[in-house]
């Protein structure tokens, strides 16, 4: 198994360890520019990767990396902004605990929402 790197000095030393994680450089070149051909996906690739060129990746493209690269257990991307931003390492939420804390938080809103019509109820108002 790859595990990406402590510290990532630049964003595309970053997005690239997602890469190596999700399959290496080509592969992820045509997931993310689909309507390229291969080598021309995977050169826009390599100049988004160096940050010598002008070519850039853009915002909705970060992201994409940053999702995949949750979904591929390689958190260089977080920790890399988490380290610029002055931020602690983050900390990836799984899913079933996130299931668990939606359902906790809806139950409460409910159990919230009836003890205030039931007092609503007592005080001879009704309750909307």
């Amino acid at each position: 198994m790859l595990t990406d790197r402590l510290f990532c000095e630049t964003l595309e030393e970053a997005i690239d360890e997602v890469c190596k994680a999700a399959g290496g450089r080509k592969k992820i070149a045509c997931e993310v520019w689909p309507s390229m051909g291969i080598r021309e996906a995977h050169n826009r690739m390599d100049a988004c990767l160096n940050p010598e060129r002008r070519e850039k990746f853009d915002p909705a493209e970060i992201t994409w990396f940053l999702k995949l690269g949750r979904q591929v257990g390689c958190h260089s991307m977080m920790r890399h902004f988490a380290q610029e931003g002055g931020y602690q390492e983050p900390v990836p939420i799984e899913p079933e605990d996130e299931r668990a804390r939606l359902q906790r938080e809806y139950i409460d809103a409910v159990n919230r929402l009836e003890r205030l019509q039931a007092g609503l109820s007592k005080n001879g108002l009704r309750a909307a």
